[in-house]
């Protein structure tokens, strides 16, 4: 299972992300169509381990969460939700062990057509590929 997946099974997996987003969380963009407040996540870089002996285990993907809600209250409530489920995580998940994820980055955004408010999450994510 990839990381990404792993961070998916993460937020689905979180009761309070759950009621806010139900399985609206989508790769690369949230469709046009989609209920809101909807996630999409996005792998920025893919940072790969390294030791004297060359390649190890070690990944340290740097992903993106895009929250769109109609209102920015929903916006904010889902990114609070993200953020304590995510940040500081350790422990399995997904097949994956994860050593540590941090919330690095938060920038907001807006468009007019449809009036769409936006939060966006750059997270690090430390694991050990299984």
């Amino acid at each position: 299972m990839s990381a990404e997946t792993a961070l998916v099974e993460l937020l689905t997996s979180d009761p309070t992300v759950a009621a806010l987003v139900g399985g609206r969380i989508y790769p690369n963009m949230i469709p046009q169509d989609a209920a809101l407040p909807a996630i999409a996540y996005q792998v920025l870089s893919s940072e790969k381990g390294y030791t004297h002996g060359g390649p190890n285990a070690g990944k340290n993907p740097y992903v993106q969460l895009t929250i769109e809600g109609s209102s920015y209250a929903s916006t904010m409530a889902v990114c609070a939700a993200c953020e304590a489920r995510l940040s500081g995580y350790r422990g399995l998940m997904g097949g994956e062990h994860f050593e540590a994820i941090f919330l690095e980055n938060e920038f907001d955004g807006f468009n007019l057509e449809p009036a769409v408010h936006t939060r966006r999450q750059d997270y690090r994510l430390r694991f050990k590929e299984s």
